[in-house]
C-alpha cells in the first residue's frame, strides 16, 4: 500500500507541474510582449496573474499589423508588428497545438480531479474515497463515504498519457525557444 501511495504522491505531482506548462506559456508571451497582450492589467496589483488567461491572449495575439475590420482600423500592438511573420506564425501555431492533442487533456482532467474533486480511484479502489451526497437520515444530515471508489484510472495508461504529453510540449517549447525575444537569456 505504502509503494503505491508513494507512486501516486510523485506522479500527482508531475501532473500538476504538467498541466502548469500551458499557464507558465501563458505567462511567457504576456511579458515578453511587454504587458500588452493583455489591456488593463496592472502588474502592481496583487493577484494580476490570474488575469493572464487563454481566451484575453488569443485575442491580443490577433491585433497585428493594422488592418481594415469592420470598417474601422484596429488597433496594432507594436510587440507583434516587429516579429517577423515567421516568428509570429511560430507563436499562434504553438499557442493552438499546445494543449491539444488528448493525452494533455488527459492529464489535465487528472489533474483537475485531484484539485477539484478529491483523489480519483487509481488500480485498487480500497485506496480512494467514494464520496456520496448527503443524506437526511432523521434529524441528521450525513454524508456517506463508501469503503471503495470505481476504479476512475489505470496508471499504466496514465503514465503513458504523461509521456506523450510532455514529449509534445517539449517539441512545441522547443519551436519557442528558436524565436529571438523568447529565448532564455
Amino acid at each position: 500500500m505504502y509503494l503505491h501511495l508513494m507512486k501516486i504522491q510523485y506522479f500527482n505531482a508531475a501532473a500538476y507541474l504538467t498541466s502548469k506548462i500551458e499557464d507558465w506559456f501563458l505567462l511567457l508571451l504576456f511579458v515578453n510582449s511587454g504587458c500588452s497582450l493583455i489591456r488593463g492589467i496592472d502588474v502592481h496589483d496583487p493577484g494580476w496573474m490570474k488575469k493572464i488567461q487563454r481566451g484575453p491572449i488569443a485575442k491580443g495575439l490577433k491585433a497585428r499589423k493594422t488592418e481594415l475590420c469592420c470598417a474601422m482600423f484596429r488597433k496594432s500592438n507594436p510587440y507583434l508588428d516587429a516579429l517577423s511573420d515567421e516568428d509570429y506564425c511560430t507563436i499562434r501555431s504553438v499557442f493552438k497545438r499546445l494543449g491539444r492533442p488528448k493525452s494533455v487533456a488527459t492529464i489535465r482532467n487528472y489533474r483537475n480531479e485531484i484539485a477539484h474533486r478529491g483523489l480519483p480511484a487509481i488500480d485498487v479502489a480500497e485506496f480512494s474515497p467514494n464520496f456520496q451526497f448527503p443524506r437526511q437520515q432523521g434529524s441528521v444530515m450525513s454524508l456517506a463515504i463508501s469503503a471503495s471508489a470505481p476504479i476512475d484510472y489505470k496508471f499504466l495508461n496514465l503514465y503513458e498519457n504523461a509521456v506523450e504529453a510532455l514529449k509534445h510540449m517539449e517539441t512545441e517549447l522547443l519551436r519557442l525557444k528558436k524565436i529571438p525575444v523568447l529565448e532564455p537569456r
